[in-house]
């Protein structure tokens, strides 16, 4: 009896534990940023010292490449030696080409180059690149950076704002919404050509004083601009070279506090089961009584006769 209940009880524990081991909730940490992706690329490949970004700058290994995930790879490719190459990813860094991996057409003119272009659908991560021919000495790094949280155009024109594209620019700009406490990365284009940077007025000084402020940038290529939001609230971003009256727009960084979970009737799982339990046990107990042989009842002793009397 005394076994069977506890093996019941172990029973009963062991499934809890399960159950509370599968409900307990995980956590995701976010990637840090990266560099600035940059490009289009002119390579030059050579047998014996490698890749370079120029004739003059060639080594083994050979330039890092940095793009941003699912977008274009631009190369233009040149022979610095006048030999045959190519350029493939190698993916499982085995330096042979699979038929799974992309792979430009062979080139050898030391001008004139071939235009190579592939959409990185690879995640977040660094990466080889080779050429085929003479995968010894002609590898590089490829690192791909995770997508940005936005890509915020600006301008100071006419047309003076921020957009998420060039052709949408408003002033106000879009409101952008993130959570606190997580990375946001945000991709910086110049739409106008001029000189901007970017801000957010954590600090309420409506100027860059006190706020961290992003590299400046002016071209097609976008800075990379990453931080972490330790207040919630509605916040104004800005350029710091043109103000907030040309170039503004809100952060609205929404609050991580979780919130309290709604009130729920008592669960009376545990009670039904500890009345399972002990229904069981009784009939258990039940049936061995049940079963046990009954014991006849005792017969008074039989008094011997007694001897005659002479």
């Amino acid at each position: 009896m005394k076994s069977i209940l506890s093996g019941t009880v172990l029973l009963a524990l062991l499934l809890a534990g399960a159950t509370f081991a599968a409900a307990a909730p995980g956590s995701v940490t976010p990637s840090p940023a990266a560099s600035t992706p940059t490009g289009p690329y002119a390579l030059y490949g050579d047998t014996v010292t490698g890749w370079g970004l120029t004739p003059t700058t060639i080594t083994s290994p050979g330039p890092t490449l940095v793009v941003t995930t699912g977008e274009q790879l631009d190369l233009h490719l040149y022979s610095h030696d006048g030999v045959t190459h190519n350029w493939f990813l190698d993916l499982n860094t085995d330096s042979v080409h699979q038929s799974t991996e992309s792979i430009s057409a062979p080139f050898s003119a030391t001008t004139g180059p071939i235009w190579f272009n592939l959409t990185v659908s690879q995640g977040p991560g660094t990466y080889t690149y080779r050429c085929s021919i003479h995968p010894g000495t002609m590898w590089g790094e490829l690192v791909v950076l995770p997508a940005p949280t936005y890509t915020l155009w600006g301008s100071a024109g006419t047309a003076h704002g921020w957009g998420l594209t060039a052709a949408s620019i408003t002033q106000p700009g879009p409101t952008l919404n993130v959570q606190q406490g997580q990375t946001v990365t945000i991709d910086l284009f110049s739409a106008d050509g001029v000189a901007h940077n970017f801000y957010v007025d954590f600090a309420h000084t409506n100027s860059t004083s006190g706020n961290t402020v992003s590299a400046t940038f002016n071209g097609t290529h976008p800075v990379r601009f990453t931080f972490v939001p330790s207040q919630a609230g509605n916040f104004t971003y800005a350029c710091g070279i043109h103000g907030a009256s040309v170039m503004s727009g809100t952060l609205d960084v929404a609050s991580s506090a979780a919130p309290a979970p709604p009130s729920s009737p008592p669960d009376y799982t545990v009670y039904a089961a500890a009345i399972v339990v002990i229904v069981i046990v009784a009939i258990v107990v039940a049936v061995v009584i049940r079963r046990r042989p009954k014991t006849p009842p005792a017969q008074p002793p039989v008094n011997p006769p007694s001897p005659p009397q002479g």
